[in-house]
């Protein structure tokens, strides 16, 4: 079992993870057959998060552009992508906040004891 500090560590890594993939999918939104990418978390043995990255493979949407064949577009959804970081953002500032009363408690603990 690791310790409320690693814990808040690895929820931090995991949320700068979600923003860092959220921001290269809306970079991409307008690149043609884009596909894109989606975080994955899971409980660590012994506690913490683990974050895994795999690609969304639905399709985009298909126009027919006047020059020539058709072009599928990314698959990409702005308002979805939005959800994405204000979930990591609320899960950035629990992680920061849980960093910062484990600190205040180890202070405390150091102050009775010293």
């Amino acid at each position: 079992m690791i310790g409320p500090i690693d814990s808040a560590a690895s929820g931090i890594a995991a949320a700068q993870r979600k923003i860092e993939v959220s921001a290269h999918n809306i970079a991409n939104q307008d690149t043609d057959e884009f596909k894109k990418s989606r975080v994955s978390q899971e409980e660590s043995v012994g506690g913490g998060v683990e974050t895994s990255v795999g690609r969304i493979s639905e399709r985009g949407h298909v126009r027919q552009p006047p020059e020539g064949d058709q072009v599928e577009s990314s698959n990409v959804d702005l308002a979805e992508e939005m959800v994405n970081l204000i979930e990591a953002e609320n899960s950035l500032k629990a992680n920061v906040a849980a960093l910062e009363t484990a600190d205040e408690v180890e202070r405390s603990l150091l102050d009775i004891f010293v």
